[in-house]
């Protein structure tokens, strides 16, 4: 049973997240390395119900760190990114039986600070500042549990583009976490 409306489960105001993600490299930078893994922290604030149809309207601000895991054959040995970003979000939540799923795409911009080192010891003077664009289209679930009612576990697609110097990566892959909301 799948229905829209007021059984589905909305929320207001403050929520904390965590999550860890993976991305995998597209373009010349895929054939350095085979994947970013790692985590991060959010918060977010998802304004007065003021949208029709239950849509929920809101903002986020995250920080992230990202590992590169290089290919064996390649120059790179290493390469760390940490990412600050806030964006926007929509939520549609639907009930299903007693839970709730919702659609909950984000686009969000910030910077990103990252450093690389090369297989023969070379590395990059200190970190470098990026442009960032991320793009996750969540999915989010509510369970039944009465206990669990202010949680919300996410599994979403991200895209992020760092914009370098004169250089553009792209990665795809995915996050999944948990978002705790204040009520």
């Amino acid at each position: 049973m799948l229905s829209a409306g007021a059984e589905a489960k909305q929320f207001e105001g403050v929520g904390v997240g965590l999550s860890v993600l993976n991305q995998y490299p597209l373009g010349d930078w895929g054939d350095y390395a085979k994947a970013n893994i790692g985590g991060g922290l959010a918060a977010e604030y998802t304004f007065p119900h003021f949208l029709p149809a239950s849509i929920d309207l809101g903002a986020s601000v995250r920080f992230e760190f990202a590992h590169t895991l290089p290919k064996s054959d390649t120059t790179l040995k290493s390469h760390n990114e940490i990412r600050a970003s806030g964006g926007l979000f929509f939520r549609i939540p639907f009930a299903v039986g007693g839970s709730t799923l919702a659609f909950q795409p984000e686009v969000a911009v910030g910077a990103s600070l990252n450093n690389t080192e090369g297989q023969n010891g070379a590395k990059a003077s200190g970190w470098y500042t990026d442009t960032l664009i991320m793009v996750s289209p969540s999915i989010r679930f509510v369970p039944a549990a009465e206990a669990l009612s202010h949680i919300e576990f996410e599994l979403s697609p991200l895209w992020t583009m760092s914009l370098e110097d004169s250089n553009t990566v792209n990665n795809i892959g995915f996050r999944l976490g948990g978002v705790w909301h204040f009520e």
